[in-house]
């Protein structure tokens, strides 16, 4: 049913649970300035961001992710939906003396509800659910749950200077093998933001550049170029705020390419305590419209929102849904 091949990308959620564990260690940073990083200090009107790493810490975080896709077909409108909770953490298992650290990645407990609209039942995870076990769809979800998948070596500005992986990444749910590399900079996996190695001011920006795949045809992919840029909007006590947007850099005229990037060019905030040396909080955003995806009398929308907490923080995460799509 071709109304059907436009949720496609939300058969994605399950496949990228593997894929929390990576992002692409090709992302580079573009310093806004060119201070030392020792001239830092409130007092100055600069501030350092940086992580703080202590072996044997584990700082953990609770996320909300909700999904909506309109699709339209020649009259024939589908609705289709996705919720995906999880609790995932890093573990510092050591730290070096130039503050680089080695940290252990590890999703703990998963949920998941899609619904794909019309007849659709909908599909509902649990990893907590002992029954679920016994079901073939879910197998490769329980070989990654609470235990390490990957150990990086990061920076105290977050980048990744190392990957190395604890053993071969499982077949996806359904076709095909999914690579940590085609999923990479996914917002919803991500744990690091990437800070300037130099102090900055309130109303200063900085980027970092990520690749993603997508498929052309059957035999050919092509390499997509995604760019991040962050301002620290403003600084009240040890808390940073800090706003972003993603922008797609790589051009292209292909409405199945369209498709598969729909929901890539986010916005959100951050708010990261410079004192613990962690972020505490994230939200990310999309609203995207496609006409003619699939020619004539067609159109798809998709929105989701993120919400992020760490564990630690008393405040608890909502499952608040996405802002309601209203059909045009």
């Amino acid at each position: 049913m071709m109304s059907r091949h436009l949720v496609l990308p939300l058969c994605g959620v399950f496949v990228a649970l593997i894929g929390w564990l990576q992002f692409s260690p090709l992302t580079a940073q573009e310093n806004p300035d060119g201070k030392s990083p020792n001239a830092t200090g409130a007092a100055s009107g600069t501030y350092r961001l940086a992580y703080k790493y202590q072996a044997g810490d584990s700082v953990g975080y609770e996320t909300v992710h909700k999904v909506k896709f309109i699709s339209q077909f020649k009259g024939t409108e589908e609705v289709a939906t996705n919720c995906t909770e999880t609790k995932k953490r890093y573990k510092v298992v050591r730290v070096h003396p130039n503050g680089n650290a080695e940290l252990q990645l590890i999703i703990d407990w998963v949920r998941m509800k899609v619904n794909f609209g019309g007849d659709d039942p909908g599909t509902e995870f649990d990893s907590k659910d002992t029954g679920a076990r016994s079901q073939q769809k879910f197998e490769n979800i329980y070989k990654i749950i609470g235990k390490p998948q990957a150990t990086l070596l990061c920076a105290p500005n977050g980048k990744v200077l190392k990957f190395v992986q604890e053993k071969a990444t499982p077949d996806s749910i359904g076709k095909g093998e999914v690579q940590l590399k085609d999923i990479s900079a996914q917002d919803e996996f991500s744990f690091l933001t990437i800070f300037p190695d130099a102090p900055i001011k309130v109303g200063d920006t900085w980027s970092e550049k990520s690749d993603t795949k997508v498929v052309v045809d059957e035999k050919l992919k092509q390499t997509i170029e995604l760019k991040r840029t962050y301002k620290l909007e403003s600084v009240d006590g040890n808390r940073a705020a800090i706003s972003f947007k993603t922008a797609i850099l790589t051009p292209f005229n292909n409405p199945s390419i369209s498709i598969q990037l729909i929901q890539r060019e986010t916005s959100g905030r951050l708010v990261f305590d410079m004192e613990r040396g962690t972020v505490v909080s994230r939200t990310v955003d999309t609203d995207k419209t496609l006409i003619k995806p699939v020619g004539d009398n067609t159109a798809m929308r998709a929105t989701s929102h993120l919400l992020e907490r760490l564990l630690t923080q008393t405040a608890e995460v909502t499952d608040a849904p996405p802002e309601a799509v209203q059909k045009k």
